[in-house]
Parts: structure tokens; C-alpha cells; sequence
């Protein structure tokens, strides 16, 4: 192999821990962005494109799996997909968090290796279809595909589909920015990019394993600590709902959506209200909804984070995003805003930790109620600052919905079931015309039952604070 050689940093590890390379359903997470061609010419293009691999190293970079060892949970879980999903929801209930991840490593390939196989080039028109769906083999190719859309001899379109392990909504914004850049500098006949560093996975990986690394982990494991025992004291005495058995169809998660404008204006008038962010406001409604779901004194919520610190970090493409806990106690909207606020911003700080210490904190310190709806629900929050407003104009999916037209607006519609995906799970994207609510869930959580109440219920608990 080629290039630099390392580990995987925490975000990658966390993401492979359940979805491992060569996972059958990984492609429907992929993610596709569109940039326009800005008319320009198809050697300028394939030159930007060229340009982008070179800056960005994780888009060049194909995935190992070491002999020896012991085997990856996230492995161990690929195993037995073919038994059915049964058995990967009874093994993700189980899975052990000091399974060491080890074997994982990232090699990064020089930049010519495969350039002819990402550029796809289609000449006068045509649309991406199928293409977005492309099953990526990471221990073989890289994580990304670019078709190229031509009219005559200039590029109209480009249409980038890329593995989730290689990127998040934050890189998504970075990658289109650095591509329109370099094809403005092409055009022109000129170098693109300045002397602003980015920082590689592998460095990230290192820097993670270093002594500031495990010192930044033990302050981290600390935060963590706190929080979770805050939780398993105010769920004492609570018995968590049990899950339905293993009967699960072939397509066991499901997804339900709510666009609202009203619901939007609420959190931007409770957010300037208070002076706490809008982020917050949706993380604890849905807090509260949770705990009103599930009839419990308490609800647990991970909250994702663009988890970018640094300069480099925020001028790279990669997975960077992990998420912290923060606690939802027994108030209403207005009485648990504040605390849920303070815990997601010491949260962004500490939301970066190795995946196997996090996953055996919650094993330990939450026992029977790890994984379930009272302490396992996900929070994910998206707005204009994260992907730019031409991305955020619509949902960041294949369905594309024009969310903020009010013709979208205020009602209730299902997607179509997929086979693998989030256990509990909320997506909030936010703009001032409107915000798009996904809850998304596994059949034997018994959300599903719940799903449309819990998105009305959500919507109307942040319209009636804003009204008071």
C-alpha cells in the first residue's frame, strides 16, 4: 500500500462499531451533496476534483482489517446479518464495550491510484438515480464517487456520493466550498488553496492516542461519569418498558416526518426569549417528549456535536461527529431548557472519547436501562451554520423535500422502512422559514406506535412555551 499508514480516530471507531466495513445496508447512509458546475470546462473540473482528493486525505483512503486478535464487535455484528435482524439487534443489546478495535486500520493511497475510478463522467445530461445507492467497498475503494453531468463542453452539475464514514453534515459544507474554490482557481489557470492547514483522520488518530489525547479522555470520562450517574439516580426505582422480542421484519426501521413553519418561528422566538440556543430548545422539548413516551422520571439524550475544536478540524472533511449525554429531568419545557443547555455546551467540549470507554460507562452505570428508550435516544440538530443554506434549503436525503414551503408544511408522512438505521433517534433541521422533525426508530422499541403523537406532541410543547 501507498501513503500513510495509522489507526482510526474515536468518531470512526464509534461509527464502525456498528456499521463495519462491508455492512450489506451501509448504502443507505451514504450521503450526496450537488454542486453546480459553474459552467466551466471538464479538464478544470476533473483537475478541481483532483485538487479536493489531494487536500482531503480520508477521501483517499481504504480500510483494513489486520489478522489476529481479537474480533471487532462491529465485526462480530456483520457475522450474523445474514441470520436476519433479529440477531443483530440481540447482539447490538450485548455488544461489549472492551472489544478492542484494533485490527481497524486506515491507509491512505496516492492521490493518481484511483482517481480514473471516483470521476464518473456523463455527457449531455442525465441524472445520478441508482448511483446515489452505490455499496462502497472500503477495504477496496474509496469512499466517495463523482459523476460529473456535461452539456455541450461545459459542466453543469456535479453530484458527489460518499460513504457516511468519511464524512458529516459539517464536511459535506467544507467539501462543496473547497470544490467550487478549486474550480474557480482552475478556470483561472491558478493554484487552489492557501497555506491553511487541515487536519487528516490519521492525525487526529494520533493526536487521540497521544498523552494529550488521554488526558483530554480522562477529563472527558469524568464529564461522562457525572452525567450518567445523574441519570441512574433520577431513574431509581423506574422499570424501563422491555422491547418486543426478535420477530423483526426484513425492513425493521422506520422514520416518520413533521415540517413546520409555526414550529420553527416557536423555537427562534423561545431561543431569543431565553438567550439560549435554538439548538437547545429542540434537544430538550424532544427530552421531554421522551420522558412523557416512555412515562419514566427522567430521560437520557445524546446530543450529537460537530465535536471540531480546532481550526484544522473545522477546514477538514471527514466523520467527525460523536455525541455527550445531557440529563432531561421531570419539568416541563420551560424548567428543564436552561440545564439541558448548560449540559450541551459542556458537551460539545467532551463529546470526542473513545467509543469502547463510553460504552462500557453506560453498560456499567445504567445497567438495565442502557439502550433503552429512557437512556439511549439521539439528538441531532442541523441548520444553515452547519451545511450553508443552499443545503439546508432542503432535507439532506435522497427525498430532497423542500421543507421550508409552506405546501410541505404541517403534516405528518412516513418513509419507506429501511433495514438498518437509527434505534431512537430525533433530526431536527432547522432555518427561520421552517424546521423539518425526523424520529426515527427501530419496530421493537415500540415508537412506532407513538411516532406521529410524539412529533405533534413535540411540536405543540415548543409552540405553547413560545406563547407564554
Amino acid at each position: 500500500m501507498s501513503g500513510r499508514s495509522g489507526g482510526l480516530t474515536w468518531a470512526q471507531r464509534e461509527w464502525f462499531m456498528w456499521v463495519p466495513p462491508g455492512s450489506p445496508s451501509a448504502f443507505e447512509a451514504n450521503q450526496t451533496c450537488v454542486s453546480p458546475g459553474y459552467g466551466a470546462g471538464l479538464d478544470h473540473v476533473i483537475a478541481a476534483v483532483r485538487d479536493v482528493l489531494a487536500r482531503h486525505e480520508g477521501l483517499r483512503t481504504i480500510v483494513s482489517h489486520e489478522p489476529g486478535g481479537v474480533r471487532e464487535a462491529g465485526h462480530a455484528a456483520a457475522d450474523v446479518r445474514a441470520e436476519g435482524h433479529g440477531a443483530v439487534g440481540e447482539l447490538r443489546q450485548h455488544v461489549r464495550a472492551d472489544e478492542p478495535l484494533g485490527e481497524l486500520r486506515q491507509h491512505v493511497q496516492a492521490v493518481d491510484e484511483r482517481l480514473a475510478d471516483v470521476v464518473r463522467v456523463h455527457r449531455d445530461g442525465g441524472e445520478l438515480g441508482q448511483a446515489a445507492w452505490h455499496p462502497f467497498d472500503l477495504t477496496a475503494e474509496w469512499p466517495v464517487r463523482v459523476h460529473v453531468f456535461t452539456v455541450g463542453r461545459r459542466v453543469r452539475r456535479i453530484a458527489l456520493v460518499l460513504d457516511h464514514s468519511a464524512v458529516d453534515a459539517w464536511a459535506i459544507r467544507v467539501l462543496c466550498s473547497d470544490l467550487a474554490a478549486a474550480i474557480r482557481a482552475r478556470s483561472a489557470g491558478l493554484e487552489p488553496y492557501g497555506p491553511r492547514q487541515v487536519e487528516q483522520p490519521i492525525d487526529a488518530a494520533g493526536w487521540e492516542a497521544s498523552p494529550q489525547g488521554r488526558a483530554h479522555q480522562v477529563r472527558a470520562e469524568r464529564f461522562w461519569h457525572a452525567r450518567l450517574t445523574d441519570l441512574r439516580e433520577r431513574l431509581d426505582g423506574y422499570r424501563a418498558r422491555p422491547r418486543a422480542g426478535l420477530g423483526l421484519s426484513a425492513e425493521p426501521y422506520h422514520s416518520c416526518r413533521l415540517a413546520s413553519g409555526r414550529l420553527a418561528r416557536a423555537a427562534a422566538a423561545l431561543s431569543a426569549a431565553s438567550g439560549l440556543p435554538v439548538a437547545s430548545v429542540y434537544l430538550a422539548a424532544f427530552g421531554v417528549t421522551v420522558r412523557r413516551a416512555e412515562d419514566a422520571p427522567a430521560a437520557g439524550v445524546f446530543a450529537f456535536t460537530a465535536n471540531r475544536l480546532s481550526a484544522g478540524a473545522k477546514a477538514s472533511v471527514r466523520k467527525a461527529v460523536m455525541h455527550a449525554p445531557v440529563v432531561v429531568g421531570d419539568g416541563g419545557l420551560g424548567d428543564e431548557l436552561h440545564g439541558c443547555a448548560a449540559q450541551q455546551l459542556h458537551g460539545h467540549r467532551f463529546a470526542n472519547l473513545d467509543p469502547r470507554a463510553s460504552t462500557r460507562m453506560c453498560d456499567e452505570l445504567l445497567g438495565g436501562h442502557h439502550r433503552t428508550g429512557v437512556a439511549y435516544a439521539r439528538f441531532n440538530y442541523i441548520d444553515d451554520t452547519v451545511v450553508g443554506p443552499l443545503a439546508n434549503s432542503r432535507s439532506l436525503d435522497e427525498e430532497a423535500i423542500r421543507y421550508q414551503d409552506p405546501a410541505e408544511q404541517e403534516r405528518l408522512f412516513h418513509r419507506r422502512p429501511r433495514g438498518d438505521g437509527a434505534e431512537y433517534q430525533l433530526t431536527v433541521q432547522h432555518s427561520p422559514a421552517g424546521a423539518l422533525l425526523t424520529l426515527a426508530w427501530r419496530e421493537d422499541t415500540g415508537w412506532g406506535e407513538q411516532a406521529e403523537d410524539m412529533l405533534r406532541g413535540l411540536a405543540e410543547l415548543v409552540v405553547g412555551e413560545a406563547s407564554r
